[in-house]
């Protein structure tokens, strides 16, 4: 008997809370927001994205820097996403912030995120400075989840790194760490 593959992005679903509140970093064209909506139903998801383009050297294989966009196509996939999910944002069930993710923490009171999924600016210091942001906002209980853990993307440790100090520095359960996906629980 054959099974079905698993898909590990779909796993970390099952680690956000049902009819919670959550923050995803790095929306890019929604597809994994439209996941969280479906799966999770979030009384409020916030969706974190400054749909920049990034001109700087560490950048230039991402999706959001170099050649691989413009200006132009980044104000196009935000125009989109807010397109996509006008109807939960005229509901209030999501809210789309359009801000570097760092400086959009700021919005979120001290343990008010049932969970943040990080996937936006995958250089270390990027990963670094969510962590530093996001990790006081999720409510113990709550889980901090990151996307592309892993050593082969343009990124190199820019994932692995910042999530390695998570674990060495701050009370965490590893919950989840399959095919570059990884679940953290804030314990304490």
């Amino acid at each position: 008997m054959m099974l079905a593959p698993i898909n590990a992005r779909q796993l970390i679903l099952r680690h956000l809370k049902y009819k919670g509140v959550g923050a995803e970093i790095g929306v890019h064209k929604g597809d994994f927001s439209a996941s969280i909506l479906l799966a999770v139903r979030p009384t409020k998801l916030y969706l974190v994205d400054p749909w920049e383009h990034f001109e700087t050297p560490e950048h230039q294989k991402s999706l959001y820097g170099g050649a691989s966009t413009t200006p132009e196509i980044m104000q196009e996939r935000y125009e989109a996403v807010r397109q996509r999910f006008d109807r939960q944002a005229s509901a209030g069930t999501i809210e789309i912030v359009r801000e570097r993710s760092a400086n959009a923490a700021a919005r979120f009171d001290d343990q008010s995120l049932d969970f943040a999924y990080i996937d936006g600016d995958h250089t270390k210091a990027g990963v670094t400075a969510d962590i530093e942001a996001y990790w006081p906002k999720v409510r113990i209980g709550g889980v901090m989840a990151f996307d592309d853990y892993s050593l082969t993307g343009w990124w190199e440790d820019g994932v692995v790194s910042p999530v390695h100090q998570l674990l060495a520095s701050k009370p965490t359960l590893l919950v989840l760490a399959m095919d570059g996906q990884v679940v953290v629980r804030k314990v304490k």
